[in-house]
């Protein structure tokens, strides 16, 4: 005979730990949009500075001619100013 408690128990433990599992993850998820969007909404002018900053850098890496790491020889730039 099997011994269905042990079964049982195991099965519980697994689903148990799934559960938590994925409730931590949608948590730090709904906690990291909540973060971001306070700082957005409390101070738009420096999240509109740091994202055109990184946006300039990722530019001006394009111009120097930077390989983007997926083995292409070209380097296609979109027609997007930043500025």
């Amino acid at each position: 005979m099997r011994d269905f408690d042990r079964s049982f128990n195991r099965m519980r433990r697994f689903v148990i730990g799934f559960i938590a599992t994925v409730f931590v993850l949608i948590l730090t998820y709904w906690i990291v949009v909540v973060v971001i969007l306070g700082k957005v909404i409390s101070d738009p002018e420096g999240a509109a500075e740091k994202v055109g900053g990184a946006a300039k850098k990722i530019q001006e890496g394009f111009e120097k001619g930077y390989q983007d790491g997926f083995g292409n020889d070209t380097i296609h730039i979109d027609s997007v100013k930043v500025e």
